[in-house]
């Protein structure tokens, strides 16, 4: 028995004396980075330099440190503690303490045949090349002005016939410029022609800075010989982050063979000097008919021309029952600059809390619509509850008043001069089997 407890007793002394072996580039390390940050730190991708290889990632792993260590990179933005999503960005606790090890061991490069490979960023989540692309007819320019700039653009198209979109991608010309797009398709009368008309007009009032299908219509030449207005066939929008849209098999829109694509409200950032934007939308096409057609819900709380005062944190809160089962896909949560954090939950008839989404620091220059990892199944009758937390006060940074002053919200305006609360839903209604669909790439 003596001798029993001596050889286990020398277990642990031989196991404590092997050290784990340091982390290198050319293995995990390498692969985390590349695909958290290379996807964005490309040619293309947004970000301002490029991390797509070892010696750039070295050149700067002081620095990647400490965006790593404090969170501010890779940008994500809600809470993966409160709800997974798919492709998300940031990084897990083991993930981001690996990486703050390779740089506390110098960055090693390890063995040049383990070295990772550079993902296809380009293969758009294995979609390949888009069927058909939608872009601006030319270059708009932005005033120089120092403000922040609004169009309502029309880019028409006719097709050989109707189509049946599984994907869609918004794809701004100029990425420091763009800030939001909300954009709609719609389909026209037989006798419309969608290629005569204006292209575009700039918003020049806050009255005139409003959805207004009517004055867009007429402005557009989009009404029928009998005075029929343009149906609509899908709306969705593009903020700071967002990537593709894509469905599940069989899920989608049905694009006709003749319509606009109306970008309701395209802002742009303030610019001192004239710059351009040509931005474009990318559509991939099913192979045939698609079984059921993907919707949008917007919520919004009822408090229509409140006023958030100065030096004040203040909450909002959406309360919507539902009237249906539904099969949530995506789902966008939407402040502007005073946004301090939003939370949105699902309360079913049987009390049970679905976790939605969770933004504790809202970033109103990193917006998603967010992809479930499997469709989130609420059941009819569920209320939808959100919060919208504003802060109005010199703490916020992005407060775009200073000293902070009276900011009123829900004007129906998309101007950033006033706020907003929305919580967007892409979704289909229910059938069984739903939840067992998977929507990662």
């Amino acid at each position: 028995m003596r001798r029993l407890l001596i050889t286990l007793l020398a277990v642990p002394l031989m196991v404590g004396a092997a050290k784990p072996p340091k982390p290198v580039y050319n293995g995990m390390v390498g692969s985390i980075l590349l695909q958290k940050c290379g996807s964005c730190h490309r040619e293309g991708g947004g970000a301002p330099f490029e991390l797509l290889r070892y010696e750039q990632y070295a050149k700067r792993k002081t620095f990647i440190a400490e965006v790593v260590a404090s969170g501010y990179m890779p940008p994500w933005a809600a809470d993966p503690h409160y709800r997974t999503f798919a492709g998300q960005k940031a990084l897990t606790p083991s993930e981001k303490q690996l990486i703050l090890n390779w740089v506390a061991a110098g960055a090693p490069r390890g063995k040049r045949k383990h070295e990772p490979k550079i993902p296809n960023y380009r293969s758009n989540h294995g979609l390949g090349e888009p069927d058909v692309v939608l872009q601006m007819a030319e270059p708009y320019t932005v005033p120089g002005t120092g403000q922040h700039h609004y169009i309502c653009y029309k880019i028409p198209y006719e097709l050989p016939g109707d189509a049946y979109v599984k994907a869609i991608e918004y794809v701004p010309g100029n990425k420091s410029l763009v800030h939001h797009a909300s954009y709609q398709f719609f389909g026209v009368g037989p006798d419309v022609n969608v290629f005569s008309g204006p292209t575009f007009y700039a918003y020049q009032t806050d009255s005139a800075n409003r959805v207004d299908d009517n004055r867009d219509f007429r402005f557009f030449g989009l009404y029928d010989s009998l005075g029929n207005p343009p149906f609509p066939v899908f709306h969705s929008g593009y903020l700071p982050g967002t990537s593709v849209q894509q469905y599940p098999p069989g899920i989608g829109f049905a694009l006709p063979r003749k319509g606009v694509l109306l970008i309701r409200s395209l802002h742009y950032s303030p610019t001192p000097i004239p710059r351009t934007d040509q931005s474009a939308i990318r559509l991939w096409l099913a192979e045939k008919p698609l079984e059921r057609r993907i919707e949008l819900a917007a919520f919004r709380p009822k408090i229509a021309g409140d006023t958030i005062e100065a030096g004040v944190v203040k909450s909002y809160y959406i309360n919507i029952k539902t009237n249906g089962d539904m099969s949530l896909l995506h789902i966008n949560p939407h402040m502007h600059q005073l946004g301090k954090s939003f939370l949105a939950y699902a309360l079913t008839p049987r009390g049970d809390t679905i976790p939605l989404v969770h933004i504790p620091r809202w970033d109103f220059n990193w917006q998603e619509f967010y992809r479930f990892e499997t469709p989130v199944i609420i059941p009819s009758g569920s209320v939808i509850h959100a919060e919208g937390v504003y802060d109005n006060t010199e703490a916020n940074a992005a407060n775009p008043n200073s000293p902070p002053q009276p900011m009123l919200i829900e004007t129906g305006s998309m101007d950033d001069a006033t706020e907003m609360m929305r919580l967007l839903f892409l979704y289909v209604p229910f059938r069984p089997g739903d939840e067992s669909l998977q929507l990662t790439d």
